[in-house]
């Protein structure tokens, strides 16, 4: 999967380092938290999260049970995962499996690898079992959160600007377009948009308020 920016590749190679580096030493304080504060210690461009660490960077994605009522963008290496009371319940290969994970302590983690068609995402996590090494490489099926919530965030350099890709419709035609994301509550909108159905170019605009309200367009807000 491509990565969106190079502010994250750097959370994705900090995240993956410290996940090897587990194998000999402790990292972090052992704590969910604590493993992904310390992911973002080593990337200075990136906006560091402050007490009491409910803002990690901005939603992009959040889903309640089977129900997903946020999507801006695709999940991408080096985003931010917190999943609360998420009960997973499927099938791995011929096994049944139910997990639950985030009672209590929010489980937080950094995004290492997204499979669209399986809607499985990987991530590195603090490991809290006895006798493993401190970081583990987890992987959840989204379509099998039967219950809880799991929100994915995005982080930014400290100032201020991302681009991403994004998928909306505009006038009930599905488009593809380039996200400009900033710091400023509300600010998004598509520099161009490309028509899938038709291969043509559309020219949106800078008016994200406006825009939204007429297209419907998703609206990246500063949680």
């Amino acid at each position: 999967m491509a990565q969106w920016g190079r502010i994250g590749v750097q959370i994705h190679e900090a995240a993956a380092v410290l996940f090897e580096k587990s194998k000999k030493t402790l990292v972090g304080d052992g704590s969910y938290l604590g493993f992904v504060t310390t992911v973002l210690k080593q990337v200075p461009s990136a906006k560091q999260p402050a007490e009491p660490y409910e803002s990690f960077g901005y939603l992009i994605y959040g889903q309640t049970a089977s129900e997903v009522w946020r999507r801006a963008s695709d999940l991408m290496p080096g985003d931010v995962i917190v999943l609360q009371e998420a009960r997973f319940k499927g099938h791995k290969g011929l096994h049944s499996y139910n997990i639950t994970v985030g009672v209590g302590e929010p489980l937080v983690g950094v995004v290492g690898d997204y499979e669209v068609k399986k809607a499985k995402v990987k991530v590195f996590q603090a490991n809290q079992h006895v006798g493993q090494q401190s970081v583990e490489l987890a992987s959840y099926r989204l379509d099998d959160l039967k219950s809880g919530t799991v929100k994915v965030c995005t982080y930014f350099l400290t100032p201020h600007i991302q681009l991403r890709l994004c998928l909306t419709h505009i006038a009930g035609v599905p488009c593809a377009g380039i996200c400009l994301i900033t710091h400023l509550p509300g600010s998004f909108f598509i520099l161009t948009s490309i028509n899938l159905s038709q291969s043509s170019t559309l020219s949106i605009g800078m008016f994200p308020r406006i825009i939204e309200s007429l297209y419907n367009l998703p609206r990246v807000d500063s949680e």
